[in-house]
């Protein structure tokens, strides 16, 4: 099922509805693409780069109307169902739903939150005291 690769949005199609876009072909305005949409993935604890697939889309709501042949808020006022398509140096510009990927970082505890320190490890251990058992025993 396809749905939308910019961070934070979670845009599916529905029946009915036309707007989502592959990745470009032309590696020049492929990279345009990527560091548009915000490229830092948080997976297993740590940041991966965005590495974007043929299957990957982003929706029609990051495209302002000047990235299309015929600007789709023209289309839909005027009721005319054109195919909507993107010129080919569009680049995604619009991501009001996404959210700031530090946000979701964890903030590092100050040391008054971190709660009681851990107790000290005796220096004396179980080895020390098997030792001083055996030396009772030699006496």
């Amino acid at each position: 099922m396809v749905q939308c690769a910019a961070f934070g949005c979670n845009a599916r199609p529905e029946k009915g509805t036309k707007g989502f876009f592959g990745f470009p072909k032309d590696d020049a305005i492929k990279r345009k693409w990527i560091r548009a949409v915000n490229s830092g993935r948080l997976i297993d604890g740590k940041v991966v780069d965005f590495v974007p697939t043929k299957n990957l889309k982003l929706c029609i709501k990051h495209f302002e109307d000047k990235c299309f042949v015929h600007p789709p808020s023209v289309m839909a006022s005027a009721g005319i169902g054109l195919r909507i398509l993107l010129l080919t140096d569009a680049v995604p510009t619009l991501f009001p739903d996404t959210v700031n990927f530090k946000a979701l970082q964890p903030k590092a505890l100050k040391p008054d939150e971190l709660g009681p320190p851990k107790r000290k490890r005796d220096t004396y251990g179980a080895f020390t005291k098997r030792n001083r058992i055996t030396v009772r025993h030699y006496c």
